[in-house]
């Protein structure tokens, strides 16, 4: 499409619509007229990596990011009574990183539940799961550990394979705004979660822990920490990379206790990934595509 567009003279605009696009998932062979990225960060990686003029590179903020500024939340009564929760009480997240690239999740929510079990955690304190919305899980097994949890997404083919014919509805979006605003800790591994959460100013642990169960590299998932774009994650002091399980109990308890410990971190990925937060980027896309109308 970009060859033929060029042959016919033909504008054309790029889109980088993901943080890890250009040092995680592709290289760029043919360059658009324009190109429009998220943030800094991928600008200075355009520029690198793809060679694309800086004159010819539009910063806009994250559109999909939009809905956060723009929506409301659901009352926490309504949204915990539809997962099973009490809302008299708080919540942690914890996001499972699906089939594709590990195997570890079960082993993480099993230390979760372990410490709740052996009341380790304040008693007000309940688990909540939420599954990648572009990968399978064993939700048998999950359901069998009895926690509440949601399985984001729309699928569109069949099977078990890692669903990549997938995309998240209205109603998604909204309950990925409400998990977020009413929750009290996110627990993950290397995931854009970790910007979602920021934009809430929530307490945010990674995990790299040695599994007991025989769990090996790479299905153990902590090679994606290895990754350029999550650098700037780890880096940015918002989020806390825990590597055994008294670390692990450690900033649960200490974040459940003050959840304002790492906020200018937080802030500062929010600053650097979202670039401008102020539900304008749709906006600034359709602006910047306009000017070369």
């Amino acid at each position: 499409m970009l060859r033929e567009a060029k042959k016919r003279d033909i504008k054309t605009v790029g889109l980088i619509n993901s943080w890890d696009k250009i040092t995680s998932r592709c290289m760029i062979r043919l360059l658009p007229d324009k190109l429009i990225v998220h943030n800094e960060i991928i600008k200075r990686e355009a520029i690198k990596y793809a060679e694309m003029p800086e004159k010819d590179i539009e910063v806009t903020g994250i559109p999909h990011y939009d809905i956060f500024i723009n929506s409301r939340a659901t009352q926490r009564s309504e949204f915990c009574r539809r997962f099973g929760l009490d809302p008299e009480k708080r919540f942690l997240v914890f996001c499972p990183l699906g089939k594709r690239y590990g195997d570890i999740d079960l082993e993480i929510l099993d230390i979760l539940l372990d410490f709740k079990n052996k009341k380790l955690l304040p008693e007000d304190v309940e688990i909540m799961v939420r599954f990648p919305p572009n990968d399978t899980v064993d939700i048998n097994s999950f359901k069998a550990r009895g926690v509440p949890f949601y399985q984001p997404g729309i699928r569109f083919a069949v099977g078990n394979e890692r669903r990549v014919e997938w995309d998240m509805d209205e109603e998604d979006n909204q309950i990925l705004f409400d998990t977020l605003f009413h929750c009290s800790l996110l627990i993950c591994q290397a995931s854009s979660l970790a910007i979602d959460a920021s934009v809430f100013d929530k307490p945010i642990i990674n995990f790299k822990i040695k599994s007991e169960r025989n769990i090996l590299p790479p299905r153990d998932g902590n090679w994606l920490y290895g990754l350029n774009h999550y650098q700037y994650i780890l880096y940015s002091g918002g989020v806390q990379l825990v590597t055994t399980k008294d670390e692990f109990l450690k900033w649960i308890n200490k974040y459940l206790t003050d959840p304002k410990i790492d906020a200018r971190g937080r802030k500062k990925i929010r600053e650097e990934q979202c670039w401008k937060l102020d539900g304008q980027a749709g906006r600034r896309v359709t602006n910047s595509i306009l000017k070369m109308l």
